[in-house]
């Protein structure tokens, strides 16, 4: 992909990662490497393709990388764990690699599309309602900020125990119906 986009242009300036699976189920009822499965697409396919990417943006002094994370990864929830966990690390290696290319005009970010419309959500928003935020952040200026998350072009303080996401539930996702429970005095 990084190749071909510098093969038939010339460079490369917005690296977009937007990998997302999940798999509902208990973590005692996953099978053998269905949880690592998740982690592989939703994690390790977004560090390949910075892997592939930093090198030719360094190169070019300038690159925009967009990870899309989740406001799941702050939640404490039943069955999606894996999602979660997966969104959370790559939320942390967002930060590492904005730290790692500062000396380059690279801005490396976490975007929070929020419900959107796919397979894994037949239930959300439409996807071009997130566009603007996609290309607001492809088109930063130079000095702009990095290893931040942003969501509909504010930016979104990550495990903030004000935030509505940061709290236990437990859901029935068959009918999207939740209980919001209090384990602070557990």
């Amino acid at each position: 992909m990084v190749k071909t986009a510098v093969d038939e242009t010339g460079r490369l300036d917005v690296l977009f990662n937007n990998a997302g699976i999940s798999i509902l189920r208990s973590i005692h009822n996953f099978k053998d490497d269905e949880y690592e499965n998740v982690i592989r697409v939703n994690l390790f396919g977004p560090v390949y393709g910075m892997r592939a990417a930093i090198p030719v943006m360094r190169e070019q002094n300038f690159g925009r990388i967009i990870n899309l994370v989740s406001r799941n990864a702050e939640a404490g929830n039943n069955s999606i764990s894996a999602y979660n966990s997966s969104k959370a690390a790559l939320w942390s290696v967002t930060r590492s690699a904005a730290v790692e290319n500062l000396d380059y005009d690279i801005l490396v970010n976490g975007m929070i599309p929020g419900p959107t419309q796919t397979k894994l959500n037949p239930r959300g928003q439409d996807p071009s309602v997130v566009y603007p935020s996609a290309r607001w952040m492809a088109t930063l200026p130079s000095g702009g900020p990095t290893g931040k998350v942003f969501w509909n072009q504010k930016e979104y303080d990550m495990f903030n125990k004000e935030n509505i996401t940061f709290r236990f539930s437990k859901m029935n996702w068959k009918t999207g119906k939740y209980k919001a429970l209090n384990l602070d005095e557990r």
